[in-house]
């Protein structure tokens, strides 16, 4: 017989590495990436790496909360909350455009290697985005002794495969352009679909 205990450990790991996949997820996270210098295995990773302890931070803490407190996100808190995920996507796609368009570049929208404060912090606001308010609704139904593990492991998970999704936009890129440096032409591209992305994503949550 399957032991219950493993078949929900291993549900949570797997609904974590789905998550990473949502694609407001995505879009924010190739964002960061774009505004990176180069694509790089490493820095991709870390940025991807960034991004997850944020996110990991905030879900997890929020989870604690709903277990420990009998708090629940609430359905127009949750709509709040995707209208901020979307105008952030946004942001972050208008700063890629401006890296290319605006002639004088102001200080802070070139290119740098401080990209790591700023993916941590979109991971603290995605933390709550997608399908972690579903999850943080569905703790209450796993076994007493397993609600913690199964959310710190959900948590650990979106942070593992928000890693290898960077790493392989950075596969691609590096397939398609010889150089490690990004090409403008792609920032220009991914801002584009960020900032569409974006208004689009917080419109639906309206």
């Amino acid at each position: 017989m399957i032991d219950a205990g493993l078949v929900t450990l291993v549900t949570a790991g797997a609904l974590g590495l789905r998550h990473a996949l949502d694609p407001d997820h995505l879009v924010a996270v190739t964002g960061l990436a774009a505004g990176e210098p180069t694509v790089r295995p490493r820095r991709l990773a870390l940025i991807g790496a960034s991004w997850g302890a944020g996110h990991a931070a905030s879900l997890a803490l929020a989870g604690l909360v709903a277990l420990w407190a009998g708090w629940q996100p609430g359905e127009a808190g949750q709509q709040n909350w995707e209208r901020i995920v979307g105008l952030l996507i946004a942001v972050i796609g208008l700063r890629l455009i401006a890296m290319r368009v605006v002639l004088v570049r102001p200080v802070g929208l070139t290119p740098t290697r401080r990209g790591f404060p700023a993916a941590f912090l979109v991971g603290i606001v995605h933390g709550l985005a997608g399908s972690a308010g579903v999850t943080l609704l569905l703790l209450p139904l796993a076994a007493p002794g397993l609600r913690v593990p199964a959310l710190l492991l959900f948590a650990a998970m979106t942070a593992v495969s928000m890693v290898g999704c960077i790493l392989a936009v950075g596969g691609v890129v590096r397939r398609v352009h010889s150089s490690t440096a990004i090409p403008q032409r792609l920032r220009i591209a991914v801002g584009c679909v960020s900032v569409l992305f974006g208004v689009g994503y917080a419109i639906a949550a309206a």
